[in-house]
């Protein structure tokens, strides 16, 4: 079973990416031609916001972050391929305009940013035992009675 990290981490991952895109940013706007040394840079920049999108199962991230991480192994690769500020630029703001969105759905969608931010993590994360058993035994009570009833196949989870 994988053990996911702490949705409190998910900030400095927010904050770590907007650096990385920052930095990629910075690199490719100063940069005209091809140089093995920055290229380096800006593929490990966007290697470490894959590897920690994928740490937290954000797969679209992973996705996302895998395409441009792909096209700075290409320039690395390919003596024939050019430096293309304007798509190397292209494709981090489609990265950064996926932190932002994740950024978004964190503190405002989730509630996890702000005042009484402990309080929504404390309640929308865990489900108590009482809470489940509640909330399991109401399931059942409303359950059609042509439905193969849940308690059947799982009485033990019942008494917990």
């Amino acid at each position: 079973m994988k053990s996911w990290p702490s949705v409190r981490k998910i900030p400095e991952f927010v904050d770590s990416s907007y650096k990385f895109v920052a930095e990629n940013e910075v690199i490719t706007q100063k940069t005209a031609q091809k140089d093995d040394g920055v290229i380096g840079v800006l593929f490990r920049n966007m290697h470490t916001i894959k590897g920690n999108a994928r740490t937290y199962g954000l797969l679209h991230m992973t996705n996302v972050v895998h395409e441009t991480e792909q096209t700075y192994h290409e320039l690395r690769q390919n003596p024939e391929m050019v430096w293309d500020s304007e798509m190397l630029g292209q494709q981090l703001a489609q990265v950064k305009n996926l932190v932002d969105e994740y950024a978004k759905v964190n503190s405002h969608t989730l509630g996890r940013k702000g005042p009484g931010a402990g309080a929504a993590l404390k309640s929308s994360c865990w489900l108590t035992k009482n809470r489940w058993r509640s909330r399991y035994n109401w399931s059942i009570r409303w359950m059609p009675p042509t439905s193969p009833p849940c308690a059947q196949r799982c009485p033990k989870l019942a008494r917990r």
